[in-house]
């Protein structure tokens, strides 16, 4: 039994139109970018901070 797709549904295909990109999308995308990067480096240091040892942060107090 197949089913058929409503008009509404076919409609959200046929709409799509392209923009030119603008300036706007792409300061949105380098943000996007940079606050992802920023991310993985605080995660990171996160992982790193509470996989050391005891030991290992005592040698670093010192």
């Amino acid at each position: 039994m197949e089913e058929e797709f409503s008009p509404l549904l076919l409609s959200l295909f046929f709409d799509i139109t392209f923009e030119p990109i603008s300036i706007g999308i792409v300061l949105n995308f380098i943000i996007i970018i940079l606050l992802l990067f920023c991310s993985a480096l605080i995660s990171g240091a996160e992982v790193a901070f509470f996989s050391l040892a005891p030991n290992d942060v005592e040698i670093l107090k010192k």
